[in-house]
C-alpha cells in the first residue's frame, strides 16, 4: 500500500494525516477490543471476527444452523473445519451457545452469549461515537 502521493513538484506527501480521527478511532478500537478477553478470542482473525459479527447482525432471530452459518464466512482466514472447532472451543468459553431449532431437530442453532453481544455493542458504539 502506497501511503504517499507525489505532488507537482515531485515531493512525498503523507496521506494518511487525511483521516486521522478515523486512523485514532481505529486504533482506540483495536486496543479497546484486544483488552476485552471474550472479544480478543473472536479477533485473531478475518474470519472469526466475521464470523462474530454475523451472529451480532442476526442477533438470536436467524434461523441459520451451524454449518450455513460457517458457509456464511466469505473471510479465508479459516477453513470451515477450522472454524468448527472454534466454535466448539468458543462454545465450551461460555461465548457462544447451541440450540435446538424449533422447525428442525436435528439443527443445531448458534447464538452469541448475551453478555459478549452486549460488549461488543458497547464497543461498536463507543467507536461509532468517536468516529461522529
Amino acid at each position: 500500500m502506497n501511503v504517499f502521493r507525489s505532488d507537482l513538484a515531485g515531493t512525498a506527501v503523507p496521506l494518511l494525516h487525511l483521516e486521522s480521527n478515523q486512523v485514532s478511532a481505529d486504533l482506540y478500537f483495536e486496543r479497546s477490543v484486544s483488552a476485552s478477553r471474550r472479544l480478543a478470542a473472536f479477533r485473531r482473525n478475518a474470519a472469526t471476527w466475521e464470523l462474530l459479527l454475523l451472529l451480532a447482525a442476526a442477533d438470536g432471530s436467524d434461523e441459520t444452523g451451524v454449518y450455513q452459518t460457517v458457509d456464511k464466512v466469505q473471510s479465508i482466514a479459516l477453513g470451515s473445519s477450522a472454524l468448527l472447532k472454534f466454535i466448539r472451543e468458543q462454545t465450551d468459553a461460555g461465548n457462544l451457545h447451541l440450540e435446538e431449532s424449533e422447525h428442525k431437530r436435528s439443527k443445531r442453532l448458534i447464538r452469541l452469549d448475551p453478555a459478549l453481544m452486549e460488549e461488543l455493542s458497547k464497543q461498536l458504539s463507543e467507536r461509532n461515537r468517536v468516529l461522529m
